[in-house]
């Protein structure tokens, strides 16, 4: 009983109803989130996550939403995509540094990104186009880096080297593809 899916790279995940996740598909650097690097084509079971609320999956990595407002990743991390201060593969889930409480989330190519519960907006991984939006430009991030600005969100989407985030009052501003963060038509 699936209540979400989620489509990465070259996998695919569910978000069942009692709080668990299952994902299937290339397994390639661990992104099943089952302890293995074998690929699977029928479901199985993410360790050790239990109380997720949302899942999102990106090209190789994948991230779940704790009912906590914990972040767990697993997956392809040679960018940092994961985290949590490391930029090793994992094939289990691990949390994101920080302590931070995130009421969304969404996993891009290879950075991800969350709004907090405050309504700011954090992003990791690769930032060699800027789609982190953090006011500079490094190569990689392991750890959440807040998006520049004092604007406050309610949702986040990371995509291909680009994020976009829905802001409090209704506006869209977007990042990216080497620009800071600036409103997009809407």
């Amino acid at each position: 009983s699936a209540s979400a899916l989620a489509g990465g790279g070259s996998f695919s995940c569910a978000y069942i109803s009692n709080g668990t996740a299952k994902c299937w598909g290339n397994n390639t650097d661990g992104v099943l989130g089952n302890a293995v690097n074998t690929s699977m084509y029928t479901p199985v079971t993410v360790s050790g996550l239990t109380g997720i609320t949302s899942i999102s999956a990106g090209l190789l990595h994948a991230c779940a939403r704790l009912s906590t407002g914990s972040v767990k990743c697993w997956g392809h991390n040679l960018y940092g995509q994961l985290g949590n201060d490391s930029n090793q593969n994992s094939t289990v889930p691990v949390p994101v540094a920080g302590g931070l409480k995130f009421r969304s989330l969404s996993a891009g190519l290879l950075h991800s990104c969350g709004v907090t519960t405050d309504g700011r907006a954090w992003c990791w991984g690769s930032n060699e186009l800027a789609p982190l939006g953090a006011g500079s430009r490094s190569q990689v991030v392991t750890t959440p880096a807040a998006v520049a600005g004092a604007r406050r969100f309610v949702a986040i989407a990371a995509g291909h080297q680009h994020t976009c985030a829905l802001a409090t009052d209704g506006s869209v501003w977007c990042w990216g593809i080497e620009t800071g963060p600036t409103p997009a038509d809407s």
